[in-house]
């Protein structure tokens, strides 16, 4: 059937016309598998708040992996965010360069003050 090969292929835009028990049921496949696709396009554009109703066990897995996400970028946001607090406050001038080309990354509040004052007479690379 060149409906079902279509649909294998992932072309959800193919308008399936009839009647029937079997194309009814290709339809509501077809619309399914629609709000499924715009579903993880939603949630790869950072809204975690869509989850998937419809598909039973792929529903209850996709809807896991969508939660582990949402929390692994909220543990990563809180840990960079603890992470500049601690490193702005370092009380001694800091920088973070890269090791292979020494380009700098980040400095602290400390660098920039003794920069300021002239602390740092040298090129900074």
């Amino acid at each position: 059937m060149i409906i079902s090969a279509e649909l294998g292929n992932g072309n959800m835009s193919h308008e399936i016309k009839g009647k029937g028990y079997v194309l009814g049921s290709m339809k509501n496949l077809q619309a399914s598998l629609q709000n499924l696709t715009w579903i993880t396009k939603t949630i790869a554009a950072g809204d975690f708040s869509q989850r998937v109703h419809f598909l039973g066990d792929f529903s209850d897995a996709l809807n896991s992996i969508t939660a582990k996400l949402e929390s692994s970028i909220h543990e990563i946001e809180e840990a960079r965010s603890h992470f500049e607090m601690v490193f702005q406050t370092i009380p001694d001038a800091t920088v973070i360069t890269t090791v292979a080309e020494g380009t700098l990354i980040a400095y602290n509040r400390a660098f920039m003050e003794k920069k300021k004052s002239g602390g740092y007479q040298s090129q900074i690379y």
